[in-house]
C-alpha cells in the first residue's frame, strides 16, 4: 500500500489493490469503536480457496484516525505469525484513505445480541484448558514479542 510518500508494499502481501479482493466488500456488522473505523467483510483467493477477510478503513481523514490504522498495520506486521495474531494480508489506498485487509477470525466476544457471550461461555465450560491456553498464547504474543501492555 502506498500513498505516494512511502515505498512499495512488502513482497509477502497478497492484496495491494482493491482488485485483489474476491468480491466487492459487503458491510460487516461491527460493534466496537464504530466512530473510528469502517469494517467490511469479503474474501480473497489463496491457492484457489476463498479465505474470509475484513477490510478496515478510517471514517475520517483526520490524522489521529489515519495514524491509528497505520499503527495497527505496523503492529500486525511486526507480530506476523505469532499465536493469536490475525494475518495482515495487505493494504491499499483509495483517495488517500488506507484500507487494511486482515484475516477474519470470527465474531467479537461482545456482539450486540450477547449470543457470542453464551457461545464463548459454553466453549470455556467445555474446554477450559484450551481456552486458557489460547488466551495465554495471545498475551505472550502481544506482551512478550510485541512489548505491548493491554488495558482491555
Amino acid at each position: 500500500a502506498t500513498d505516494g510518500r512511502a515505498g512499495a508494499p512488502p513482497n509477502h502481501w497478497r492484496v495491494t489493490h482493491p482488485s485483489g479482493l474476491a468480491a466487492a466488500p459487503a458491510p460487516f456488522h461491527f460493534t466496537a469503536n464504530n466512530t473510528v473505523k469502517f469494517v467490511f467483510a469479503t474474501s480473497i483467493m489463496i491457492n484457489a480457496t476463498a479465505r474470509a477477510v475484513v477490510v478496515k478503513s478510517t471514517k475520517s481523514l483526520e490524522k489521529k484516525y489515519a495514524s491509528g490504522l497505520r499503527r495497527e498495520a505496523l503492529y500486525l506486521e511486526y507480530l506476523r505469525g505469532q499465536p493469536g495474531i490475525p494475518l495482515l494480508h495487505g493494504g491499499y489506498f483509495v483517495k488517500g484513505t488506507l484500507h487494511l485487509v486482515v484475516e477474519r477470525c470470527g465474531r467479537q466476544i461482545g456482539d450486540d445480541d450477547h449470543s457470542l457471550y453464551r457461545d464463548y461461555e459454553a466453549l470455556a465450560a467445555s474446554r477450559p484448558r484450551a481456552v486458557a491456553r489460547a488466551w495465554i498464547e495471545l498475551f505472550r504474543s502481544v506482551e512478550g514479542r510485541g512489548g505491548f501492555f493491554l488495558r482491555d
